[in-house]
């Protein structure tokens, strides 16, 4: 699933027809998921309707998408991915929401049971440890029209946890469109509140989810580079902040082969 980047990450038989595996909930507070059968994505079970809950009805085995599998999600009952944060509610309001509210870090065990033909997958929050651990930030991606959305990898800032920079080189003059991706997956894609907004303080950076589409616009001439900055941060009281800047840097001739490739017809299926 989402929180192990889709691989497949081995279950174990607590009893007769019952398998479980644990998970922690990632900064968007959602983790996707499906089962593979002996590790072989081929033979995925599934819901029959993608993003379903608990309890509902399993399909499969058989090849399925990423998109097709059941969605563990610590915002229920409360918010979107783009609301107020969760730590305005008290842990009474959290316990109201029948174990599924969470905050990034905290725990759930996922379980498959099979009796026969019956099948069926549940999860529950696991007791808050004292000691989380590190959470996993995730990689970022930027994509965009310059390079026909072939995702480029943003650095790490080794200075500041949260805080992740890439460059951009420019083949050619004109508008560009672009969005990020964390952890490579286009199920997890960042846009701006405003379409083609070309100033980044005018628009909110919206959390991964099924997001309208939405994206920055980017407007340069050939052979500029321009670096972008993005900052994905939470604090102690669970609020998260999402910030993108960016900024043209100077301007650098292609060499030889980016040029080349920057001229040839590219085909797509």
């Amino acid at each position: 699933g989402t929180f192990n980047r889709w691989q497949p990450q081995g279950m174990e038989q607590e009893m007769t027809g019952v398998w479980g595996a644990t998970v922690t909930l990632g900064l968007n507070r959602w983790e996707r998921f499906y089962i593979v059968l002996d590790g072989d994505k081929g033979r995925v079970l599934h819901p029959d309707y993608p993003g379903a809950t608990k309890g509902t009805l399993v399909c499969g085995p058989n090849a399925a998408l990423q998109g097709e599998g059941w969605l563990l999600d610590g915002r229920s009952g409360f918010e979107s991915a783009n609301a107020a944060p969760i730590a305005a509610l008290t842990p009474d309001a959290l316990a109201c929401a029948g174990g599924e509210a969470g905050r990034p870090g905290d725990r759930y065990r996922i379980r498959l049971h099979v009796h026969g033909k019956w099948r069926t997958v549940t999860w529950d929050k696991l007791p808050l440890e004292e000691d989380l651990g590190s959470l996993d930030l995730g990689d970022y991606y930027i994509v965009g029209s310059w390079n026909h959305y072939d995702p480029v990898l943003m650095r790490r800032s080794g200075h500041d946890d949260g805080v992740y920079q890439a460059e951009v080189h420019l083949p050619e003059s004109g508008a560009f469109v672009f969005q990020l991706l964390r952890n490579r997956d286009w199920g997890q894609v960042l846009c701006p509140s405003v379409d083609r907004v070309m100033e980044p303080w005018k628009a909110e950076v919206l959390a991964p989810d099924d997001n309208p589409g939405l994206c920055w616009l980017l407007q340069g001439r050939a052979e500029d580079v321009f670096a972008f900055e993005f900052q994905r941060r939470q604090d102690d009281e669970g609020r998260e902040s999402r910030i993108l800047m960016w900024q043209h840097l100077r301007t650098e001739t292609l060499g030889k082969e980016a040029l080349l490739l920057a001229s040839l017809p590219l085909f797509f299926i």
